[in-house]
């Protein structure tokens, strides 16, 4: 019995964590495999969870995002919205004539770029009949501006042409680029840059001219250099030529000097657009 009871002393008593096969601790050994068993059971599932995601609960989450948002109307009508923001709308009065030249404008290019029926059909859920009364305006911006293209065209034959816009607005080097072009060739038409001094000299024209130079090129991949700007353009460049930076063109010496000088000379006696009533003035 001593012998026995001595063998029994003789045996190391178990002070530290228990260990698996490998050595590693026997409850991380567990746990990684615990770990192992969720991910492979999670991998057979995932093709149907992102089934689900994508058929039912991402079309429920873009419904319900677009019943309260209304990114929409910033994006389409950017001037009109920036311009109400200086109009109290408790007031009583209507918004001011810049509040409609800007919708014109926006309104304008959003018809150009089929974007106004869209508009028109988000708003209709607020307030009913706005659907067509967007489809109503989208096809009588036209006719405001041709008010000053019929001017402008009358004044000088230059104004008719869409080359003639591209030698007074584009650049020496796109212009030289761009005579070259051919659609044949498969290339990209050479992207419109601006003449140098141009936004400063004719800010409004210059504006919305690059607009109307990206929709051609890149909406429709017309060649820029022969089409005819937007009514739009004619516009703007009523806008400018009565405008702030009108007492400049006497000191350009550019391209079309002698027409765009003529052209400020005459603008000022033009028919003018009440943009908030679309009537007409002299």
């Amino acid at each position: 019995m001593s012998d026995t009871a001595d063998a029994t002393n003789d045996t190391p008593e178990q002070t530290g964590p228990m260990l698996a096969a490998d050595g590693t601790p026997l409850k991380r050994s567990l746990n990684r495999a615990l770990r192992r068993q969720k991910l492979s059971a999670l991998l057979l599932i995932a093709p149907l969870l992102i089934f689900i995601l994508i058929t039912f609960i991402a079309p429920i989450a873009d419904m319900l995002f677009r019943s309260v948002e209304n990114q929409i109307v910033s994006d389409t009508l950017p001037r009109t919205t920036q311009t109400l923001s200086d109009w109290d709308s408790e007031s009583g009065e209507t918004p001011g004539a810049p509040v409609y030249k800007a919708l014109y404008e926006d309104l304008f290019i959003a018809q150009e770029r089929k974007l106004h029926t869209r508009l028109g059909s988000r708003l209709n859920y607020e307030l009913t009949g706005a659907s067509s009364l967007f489809r109503k305006s989208g096809r009588g911006v036209d006719d405001i501006g041709e008010v000053f293209q019929d001017q402008f065209e009358d004044l000088n034959d230059f104004w008719k042409k869409g080359e003639n816009w591209n030698a007074l607005l584009g650049s020496d080097a796109w212009l030289a680029e761009i005579s070259d072009w051919k659609k044949s060739s498969g290339d990209d038409q050479p992207a419109f840059e601006m003449r140098e001094g141009m936004a400063e000299l004719l800010p409004e024209t210059a504006e919305y001219y690059e607009i109307f130079a990206d929709f051609v090129q890149n909406d429709d991949e017309d060649n820029l250099y022969k089409e005819d700007p937007w009514a739009l353009i004619y516009s703007a460049l009523y806008d400018d030529l009565t405008g702030p930076t009108a007492s400049q063109i006497a000191s350009y010496s550019g391209p079309a000097s002698a027409e765009l000088t003529e052209a400020a000379a005459a603008a000022p006696a033009f028919d003018a657009v009440y943009y908030d009533t679309a009537s007409t003035e002299n």
